[in-house]
Parts: C-alpha cells; sequence; structure tokens
C-alpha cells in the first residue's frame, strides 16, 4: 500500500500496464464472486480495487487519464468490503484488516477507527511487532498519550531486551 511516491518514480507506461492488471484481476474476482457469492475473501481485492480506483486519479490527477477505462472508484464502498473481509474471510480477514488500517491511518487520516483496528488485530496477535507498533502510533494520533507512552515503552523494552530463544543477543536488529 505504499503509494505515496507513486506520482514522482513511475512512468505513465507502469500505471497503464498497472491499471490494466488491476482491471484484469478484479474481472477475475467478479467471476468468483459470481460463483460463490458468500465467499467474504473475495471482498479484500474488490475492497481494494474500488478504494484505488477512486483515490489514486484523484490523488494523483497527471495520471488520470490512465485510469480512464477503469470503472468507477468508490472510497467508501472499497472500506466497507474491507471491513467485512476482515469481520468474515476465512483465509485473507487478517490481510483485509492490516489493509483496512493502512488506508485509515495512512491515507485516510481516521485515527479513531484505525485505533479500534489497530486494538482489534494486537489483541489478537500479541507477538506481531507491526500490529503493536501500529496500536502504538494510532494512541498517539488519537492524543491517548499515556497509552501512547504505554506502549512504546513496551516496544522498546521488548525489542532492546533478549529474545526468548537467544538470550545474550538483542531481538533489534543490529542496523537499528
Amino acid at each position: 500500500l505504499k503509494v505515496s511516491n507513486f506520482g514522482s518514480s513511475k512512468s505513465l507506461t507502469d500505471v497503464i500496464s498497472a491499471a490494466i492488471e488491476g482491471q484484469q484481476a478484479f474481472q477475475i474476482l467478479q467471476k468468483c464472486k459470481t460463483m460463490m457469492p458468500s465467499n467474504s475473501d473475495v471482498l479484500l481485492g474488490s475492497g481494494l480495487f474500488y478504494y484505488f480506483s477512486d483515490y489514486l486519479p484523484k490523488t494523483y490527477p497527471q495520471f488520470k487519464s490512465a485510469f480512464g477505462f477503469l470503472p468507477p472508484g468508490d472510497k467508501t464502498l472499497g472500506l466497507q468490503m474491507l471491513e467485512i473481509s476482515g469481520r468474515k474471510a476465512l483465509y485473507s480477514g487478517v490481510e483485509a484488516k492490516y489493509s483496512q488500517l493502512e488506508i485509515l491511518s495512512n491515507l485516510e487520516g481516521n485515527h479513531t477507527k484505525s485505533l479500534e483496528v489497530a486494538k482489534d488485530l494486537f489483541s489478537k496477535y500479541p507477538n506481531n511487532p507491526v500490529f503493536h507498533k501500529f496500536l502504538a502510533k494510532s494512541y498517539s494520533l488519537t492524543l491517548d498519550l499515556q497509552n501512547a507512552e504505554t506502549e512504546w515503552i513496551n516496544i522498546c523494552l521488548l525489542y532492546t531486551s533478549p529474545s526468548p530463544r537467544d538470550r545474550t543477543r538483542s531481538r533489534m536488529p543490529s542496523s537499528a
């Protein structure tokens, strides 16, 4: 979901190719949806497609013509699909929730909602440092500074303490 440098490093040819591949993948997802309408795993891809086919042309107007042949997007619908997939999908639920978290936090600036998603992911996966970081970040961005401080300290202690598997070395990568 790293699209922050999308407009600066991609040529129009790259953008058109990505849009064509996205449309082809979306058509495959639509076929899957007709074959198994109750499959919530399909909503991950559909949600991302709808969100980004609305977000990208508005955020990067220099590439708007490259997206002109795609069906119109809908950010709200895309986020709703990700939320449903996150709750109901058998295989892609965690990925849908993580995608929703990234979008809400980094693209939409909806820190209250991203805090809810971060709490849910971290409660289910307490040993996942990415979810832990998003929880601390979300507390910070919602100005819940007491919980933010607690979580940032926990992160620092956890990743500078020795690993349970190797008590002599820190968990923090040496490059950090």
